[in-house]
C-alpha cells in the first residue's frame, strides 16, 4: 500500500509533470533522394544519401540512420566519401559544397562564385545555375573537385580555399550534329555529370553531356573530345575507358 501511495505521487509530482519529453525519433528524407555513395572500406559499412529537403544522412547497410548532415539550403545533388572514409563532402543547389566530420560536424564550406546566367539560341532562353553538380577527393584526400551545373570545375584544399578554376561557364553555341538526343533540353548540357582525377592526380577528367575536358592541375586544358560520348552514354557507364575512345578536337 505503501509503494502504492510513494508511485502515485512520484508520477504526480509537480517536478516531473513540468519536464517535456524530448525524444528524437530518425525518420529518413521527408522528399527525394537525389544521390548516394557507399563508404570505400573493403566491406562498404556505411552508406551516405543526398535529399531534396537539403539533408545528408548516414546509415549502416542495416537501413539504422547514424547521422544527419544540415547545412545547406537547397537539395544536395552529390555525396561522396573521403579515401579514408572519415569525411563526407556533399554539394547542393545552394551553389556550396560543404565538408563533414562523420559526426555531423561541418568542417568548411565551398561557395562557387560563378553567376546564375541564361543561354539563349533559336528565340529561346534557359536558365542556367550553378548547382554543384559532381565532387571528387584526390587520392590523398587533400583536394577536392567541384563541378557544377554551368560546366565550371573548381579545385579546392580542405579548409575551402579555391585553388584553381579549370574553364568556364559553357554559354557556347552547340553543335546540334554532336549533341543528338540532347538537344532538346540545352540548358542541362553543360552541367557536369562525371568529375575525377586521372591516375597520380596530377591531371582531373570532367564530362557533361556534349564532350570530355582533360586539364593539368594549373588549368592548362590538354584534351578535349565530342566523338563517340553520345554513343558512350546509350550503352552505359564507360567513362573509366573514357581515354581508350575517345578522339581529340
Amino acid at each position: 500500500m505503501r509503494i502504492s501511495v510513494f508511485l502515485i505521487s512520484l508520477l504526480t509530482s509537480p517536478l516531473l509533470l513540468s519536464q517535456t519529453p524530448n525524444v528524437v525519433v530518425p525518420i529518413g528524407h521527408t522528399s527525394l533522394v537525389l544521390c548516394t555513395a557507399i563508404s570505400p572500406d573493403a566491406e562498404g559499412k556505411f552508406i551516405l544519401t543526398g535529399g531534396y529537403e537539403g539533408l545528408a544522412k548516414l546509415w549502416d547497410k542495416n537501413g539504422h540512420e547514424l547521422q544527419t548532415f544540415k547545412g545547406h539550403t537547397g537539395g544536395i545533388e552529390s555525396v561522396v566519401f573521403s579515401p579514408d572514409g572519415q569525411y563526407v563532402l556533399t554539394g547542393s543547389q545552394d551553389a556550396t559544397a560543404r565538408l563533414w566530420a562523420l559526426d555531423g560536424t561541418e568542417l568548411a564550406v565551398f561557395k562557387d562564385k560563378t553567376i546564375d546566367q541564361e543561354y539563349s539560341s533559336d528565340g529561346a532562353t534557359w536558365n542556367i545555375n550553378v548547382d554543384i553538380m559532381c565532387l571528387a577527393f584526390s587520392p590523398d584526400g587533400k583536394f577536392i573537385l567541384t563541378g557544377n551545373r554551368s560546366g565550371a570545375v573548381r579545385l579546392w584544399d580542405l579548409k575551402g580555399n579555391e585553388l584553381q578554376s579549370f574553364g568556364k561557364s559553357e554559354l557556347e553555341s552547340v553543335d546540334e550534329q554532336n549533341s543528338g538526343a540532347f538537344a532538346g533540353d540545352r540548358a542541362d548540357l553543360f552541367e557536369i555529370t562525371f568529375l575525377t582525377f586521372l591516375p597520380e592526380a596530377k591531371q582531373i577528367l570532367a564530362i557533361d553531356h556534349l564532350k570530355a575536358r582533360w586539364w593539368n592541375l594549373n588549368g592548362e586544358k590538354f584534351g578535349k573530345s565530342r566523338l563517340h560520348l553520345r554513343k558512350c552514354l546509350q550503352y552505359g557507364n564507360c567513362f573509366i575507358r573514357w581515354k581508350y575512345i575517345a578522339v581529340f578536337l
